[in-house]
């Protein structure tokens, strides 16, 4: 893939169950030739697993945004996206608040189409 998707988070403000926590994500270009790329909502996903590997919220589970942006990205273009995780895993109906997410060591990882972030650990409190 082209591109280099980063995952980070404001080290000085905790996460707490149930309470929102924003999480920011770069999309770096590191491609040479020209090419159309879709940076919007629908090719882009930020999920958080718990200790055991489970996937207990994703942006694409009940997406409020799923639209394309199609782009021709040069060398060096980054993309930011900001998105708020409401400390909650996903909702059993969407429109609804998720169960709270229990104490413990998470992570969150993040793609633009297949290229996908490494995780970055998050503690919750």
């Amino acid at each position: 893939e082209d591109i280099a998707v980063t995952v980070s988070i404001d080290e000085s403000t905790p996460a707490i169950s149930e309470q929102d926590f924003v999480i920011r994500v770069s999309f770096s270009y590191t491609g040479s030739g020209n090419c159309v790329r879709d940076m919007g909502a629908k090719a882009n996903e930020v999920w958080i697993e718990n200790s055991e590997g489970v996937k207990i919220w994703s942006t694409d589970t009940c997406p409020a945004h799923n639209k394309s942006n199609l782009v021709e990205p040069q060398f060096g273009d980054v993309y930011q996206m900001v998105v708020t995780w409401p400390g909650t895993e996903d909702a059993v109906e969407c429109g609804k608040r998720g169960r709270g997410v229990e104490v413990g060591e998470y992570e969150i990882s993040a793609r633009n189409g297949g290229a996908k972030s490494s995780p970055r650990e998050m503690s919750v409190s």
